[in-house]
C-alpha cells in the first residue's frame, strides 16, 4: 500500500484533530465554552407575542354593557363607589 504525503511530498499527512496541550499524553481537550449562538427577538416580535396573549373579545358582554349604558342602568352608586375605591388604591400605589 502506498503512503500519501503532503504537497511536493515533503511533509507527511497529519491527522485532523484538536491540538493537545504540550507534553500531554491524554486525549485532546475540546473547549466547549466557545461562543454559542444567540437569538435576539425584535420589538415587533415581542409585541406580536403580547397580542397573542390578549384574551378573546367577549362580544356578548360588550353588547350587554352598551345596552345598560344606553338604558341608564350602568352607573349605579355601588359601581361608582367601587370605581372611586380602585382609583384611590392606584393613586396610593404611585
Amino acid at each position: 500500500m502506498s503512503e500519501i504525503s503532503g504537497l511536493n511530498g515533503t511533509h507527511p499527512i497529519q491527522p485532523v484533530a484538536p491540538k493537545r496541550p504540550h507534553g500531554s499524553d491524554g486525549p485532546a481537550q475540546v473547549d466547549y465554552r466557545a461562543p454559542r449562538d444567540q437569538v435576539e427577538i425584535s420589538e415587533v416580535g415581542v409585541l406580536l407575542a403580547e397580542l397573542r396573549d390578549i384574551p378573546e373579545i367577549r362580544v356578548e358582554k360588550i353588547a350587554r354593557l352598551r345596552a345598560e349604558i344606553e338604558q341608564g342602568s350602568f352607573e349605579t352608586p355601588a359601581r361608582i363607589d367601587g370605581t372611586i375605591d380602585r382609583l384611590n388604591q392606584e393613586l396610593g400605589e404611585l
